[in-house]
């Protein structure tokens, strides 16, 4: 006669090996936050726009305008990109617990130094004051052909100035992410955060270069005035920025374990 506690031991043993201690949190988990992202995106777009039409009061619209900063979105934004570097975070603390190389504890730390200063710089608008301070501090020097050239630049001067060095490292930290991430799902996630990033930064780039913003005003003239468009591009920016964050942070949350 078959021991009546087989079939539950068996049971047991299945679990032990699907979930070891130490793995990483179930796919549901990082879905979950990943969807959040989105959701919470498309609830601030669709309040915005409310808002907008309701006959409230202007500091109740500017608390939860998207498009301005140190209100409701802003903290919503801060929060999901916090929420990457804690999962960072917590990816290098899995690694370190299950032996991995320095190496790899070393790069997750930095992925998550690199979500949290994106989410201080998000919080206190730093790129965009040292890039205006840096261009009024070259406005000086304009009669030199350099500085004449980057002044010259079509749009907000914080892609020029910090795009490159933090663009470039953040796709090498991100390239290092995608190698730990199982592939499937997590994988999609983190290469679809990090196209709303750069889809982000072009809506950015096209609403701030005065060539780009009047052929995109010309086009839809018929349908929005000009400050209705630019409300809508730094709207739409801002909200795929906030997806992007829950994304990446999802993606960053299902790190396979160590081999």
């Amino acid at each position: 006669m078959a021991c009546p506690f087989a079939y539950t031991e068996a049971v047991e043993d299945r679990k032990a090996v699907r979930t070891p201690r130490g793995s990483a949190p179930a796919p549901r988990a990082a879905r979950a936050l990943a969807a959040s992202g989105a959701l919470a995106a498309l609830a601030l777009l669709a309040l915005d726009a409310m808002l907008a039409q309701a006959p409230v009061d202007g500091t109740v619209r500017r608390l939860f305008d998207i498009t301005l900063e140190r209100n409701v979105p802003t903290a919503v934004s801060v929060a999901f990109t916090l929420a990457a570097a804690l999962a960072a975070a917590l990816a290098a603390r899995r690694t370190r617990r299950e032996g991995g190389r320095a190496l790899r504890v070393a790069l997750w730390g930095m992925v998550a130094a690199f979500f949290a200063y994106m989410a201080l710089d998000d919080a206190l608008e730093l790129h965009e004051r040292a890039a205006t301070a840096l261009a009024a501090a070259l406005e000086a020097h304009r009669a030199d052909p350099l500085v004449a050239r980057v002044l010259a630049f079509p749009g907000y001067y914080w892609p020029l100035f910090f795009l490159p060095l933090f663009g470039a490292l953040g796709l090498l930290l991100l390239a290092f992410v995608l190698r730990e991430l199982p592939p499937g799902g997590p994988r999609r996630m983190l290469l679809a955060g990090l196209a709303c990033y750069v889809v982000a930064v072009i809506m950015d780039f096209a609403e701030g270069a005065d060539a780009v913003f009047e052929a995109l005003a010309g086009v839809t003239a018929s349908i929005l005035t000009r400050p209705e468009l630019q409300h809508l591009m730094r709207a739409y920016e801002e909200a795929i920025e906030i997806a992007g964050s829950g994304l990446l942070a999802g993606a960053m949350l299902a790190r396979r374990g160590t081999p």
